[in-house]
């Protein structure tokens, strides 16, 4: 498993990548906080393969990028 934390602006994005990402199988969102303006997104996804997938469809969608990764 591999734990994703993405870090953007409410401003421009709002829950869309939340949304986005909780209608996915294979990977669950475990905390989103909002401060001022920036969200903190945190994902946990089932394997490598559903995090590359979905890590470049937040990219091409969104232009987001993890802020940190772990690997649990």
């Amino acid at each position: 498993m591999l734990k994703a934390t993405y870090t953007y602006s409410f401003n421009e994005l709002s829950g869309k990548p939340k949304r986005f990402l909780e209608s996915k199988p294979d990977c669950t969102v475990k905390g989103y906080g909002v401060s001022t303006d920036t969200v903190t997104l945190s994902v946990l996804f089932d394997s490598t393969q559903s995090f590359n997938q979905y890590n470049k469809l937040l990219y091409d969608k969104f232009k987001l990028i993890p802020s940190d990764l772990e690997f649990i």
